[in-house]
């Protein structure tokens, strides 16, 4: 009888032993697993930071203003040009209608320079928000495989392939039918009003 209960004395011994090797073991894999995916967000955020940084958003802001600037510029020049031709045919040019259309275009001018000044803001935080919904996912996808290198190598191929938001197409004309009225005006002859 004593041999009986031998194996019931040691059975529990023997069990919480295990118990605690595994628990040990889930310890380590969790800590070796949290080190694989701190060293991959490290990876993803270096290959992302190296290629997106404020450098590069910056340039994106500029290209956009490179790319519509001009095209207000030279539609202000054609509006003044149109403008000109306008009060001279109507024999207006030293008139006050001339400094209303003036000052009436710079406001056109500043006011659509600032509308693309806004959009090369919005166009440079759309192409952050997609360059960080990248970074985002592929790090969610890191969590969920702890595996850094394949997240590194998965970094470069993304870092590729960011999609940036469309610049558009040519600018709409800020100063369509600008000087359209003025054609048919003529300066008055104070004298002939009385006569």
């Amino acid at each position: 009888m004593p041999f009986g209960l031998l194996p019931q004395f040691f059975k529990g011994d023997l069990s919480d032993e295990i118990a605690q090797d595994q628990a040990l073991a889930a310890r380590r894999d969790e800590r070796l697993t949290n080190q694989r995916v701190q060293r991959g967000t490290r990876n993803v955020n270096r290959v992302f930071g190296n290629q997106f940084g404020d450098g590069f958003l910056g340039d994106q802001r500029a290209a956009y203003m490179q790319h519509y600037m001009p095209q207000l510029r030279e539609q202000k020049e054609n509006a003044l040009k149109e403008l000109e031709f306008a009060l001279a045919r109507s024999g207006m040019t030293n008139s006050s209608l001339r400094a209303q259309k003036m000052a009436e275009l710079q406001r056109t001018f500043d006011e659509s320079a600032q509308t693309i000044r806004s959009g090369a803001l919005d166009f440079r935080n759309t192409a952050a928000g997609n360059i960080e919904a990248q970074r985002k996912a592929l790090i969610d996808g890191l969590t969920g495989t702890a595996n850094a290198s394949r997240a590194t190598a998965a970094a470069r191929r993304a870092a590729a392939g960011v999609q940036m938001p469309n610049m558009g197409g040519p600018l709409a004309n800020m100063f369509a039918g600008f000087s359209d009225g003025l054609q048919g005006m003529q300066k008055r002859d104070i004298y002939s009003e009385f006569m």
